[in-house]
């Protein structure tokens, strides 16, 4: 049972929250919900800080103001999506991962991105630091953008610290503890067998993954996750 302070706490929030959405951000929250206005206010907004439903308020209103822009009729999210993705996004301080939550709302609502709707995507997205996200995009821009890679090239060719450093600053421990990170979420991968450097252009033959412990490639997986988050 709900203690009559917190209840009346948590209407108060919700209130404060449903006030200040713009007229969009409130159409915008409804759809990608499927349900009521105040429901999905109650769900983001019951017992959090002021803090964490600014963050969240920020963050549909930016979505709805790219749905517009780009005409998207904004369609229901699944709850086991759209649930966490506004409550990781309430804790989010860095304006970088802000604009990443932003996308992946807008993503996920949009009819035709059927891909973004997935709720590892939200965790994936929760559990990598800014600097994590950078290396992310840096693999992706020099894979896709530059070389065009088909999703069969990806797993042998990528970057190493060298090829990282030119364009994120991001220390030797820092690059080891991403380099395991983004492979535990099989967002990167590290090659076997060969290595093609796609800065360099260099080619190399070694074992096994501890032979290129420091290489990453991105996966299928992470190419379809960057796009969610960024595009």
């Amino acid at each position: 049972m709900i203690e009559p302070t917190t209840a009346a706490l948590a209407s108060s929030a919700k209130n404060t929250a449903l006030a200040v959405l713009s007229e969009g951000g409130k159409t915008f929250i409804q759809k990608v919900t499927g349900g009521a206005l105040e429901e999905a206010g109650g769900h983001f907004a019951d017992n959090m800080r002021l803090r964490r439903v600014k963050n969240q308020i920020d963050i549909i209103n930016e979505a709805s103001r790219y749905a517009e822009e780009k005409g998207i009729s904004p369609k229901a999210i699944s709850w086991k999506t759209v649930c966490p993705l506004m409550d990781y996004a309430g804790n989010e301080e860095d304006p970088s991962m802000k604009s990443r939550w932003v996308r992946l709302l807008l993503n996920a609502s949009d009819p035709k991105a059927c891909a973004a709707d997935r709720p590892d995507f939200v965790q994936a997205l929760n559990e990598i630091t800014a600097k994590e996200a950078k290396l992310l995009d840096n693999l992706y821009e020099v894979a896709i953008g530059v070389n065009k890679l088909s999703n069969k090239l990806l797993g042998d060719r990528g970057l190493d610290f060298d090829g990282f450093k030119r364009h994120v600053d991001i220390s030797k421990e820092e690059y080891e503890l991403a380099c395991d990170n983004l492979t535990r979420l099989r967002l990167t991968s590290n090659p076997i067998g060969a290595f093609s450097d796609l800065a360099t252009g260099s080619h190399s033959i070694g074992g096994g993954t501890s032979t290129f412990a420091d290489k990453l490639c991105l996966t299928v997986y992470g190419k379809y996750f960057v796009e969610a988050c960024t595009k």
